[in-house]
């Protein structure tokens, strides 16, 4: 998204009507900044692999957002595993008499 000096204007001199706290008067000139700087995505193309992009793609059809869930599955069970690998290990020698 591009915005000319009448648009970008425009939209700063609406903030004032739109709201009149002082916070949320921050965050929109904080957002629209945001926009008018880094723009937005136009297109309808995949960000993370150039499909055709709607919701069900990115949810269930997109294989980047697959590996990368997958990835993050793969880590939590690896993490639950060591966890408990040690609690087990550790409720095992504390329960044998000592020597």
């Amino acid at each position: 998204m591009h915005l000319d000096g009448v648009e970008c204007e425009r939209l700063l001199k609406s903030m004032k009507n739109i709201c009149k706290e002082s916070k949320l008067k921050e965050f929109q000139f904080n957002l629209i900044n945001r926009i008018v700087v880094y723009g937005i995505k136009t297109d309808n193309e995949c960000l993370y692999c150039g499909d055709h992009d709607s919701i069900d793609h990115l949810f269930k059809d997109c294989n980047f957002v697959k590996r990368f869930v997958k990835n993050v599955i793969d880590w939590f069970k690896l993490s639950i595993t060591r966890t408990l690998s040690y609690r087990l290990k550790k409720n095992y020698l504390a329960s044998c008499p000592a020597h």
